[in-house]
């Protein structure tokens, strides 16, 4: 395993324990946390133009995977 592919998969894990999880994309950074909404769990994202918006578990996925801070 890369240790790209690792820290992808670490901050995934962090996700799912509840706590916050921030990425940069574009130079923008994004505060990631899930929470229950209607029955479902979704990354709720504020920074940017996504202040408060519940995205579902790919969108957010393909945000950590793009993450510019990884990639240093």
């Amino acid at each position: 395993m890369k240790k790209i592919d690792m820290l992808i998969a670490i901050k995934k894990a962090f996700l799912k324990t509840g706590k916050d999880v921030q990425i940069k994309n574009n130079g923008i950074t994004y505060t990631i946390r899930q929470e229950k909404v209607n029955g479902v769990w979704k990354g709720i994202v504020t920074g940017g133009d996504f202040d408060g918006v519940a995205l579902n578990g790919n969108v957010i996925s393909k945000m950590i995977e793009s993450d510019e801070s990884l990639l240093k």
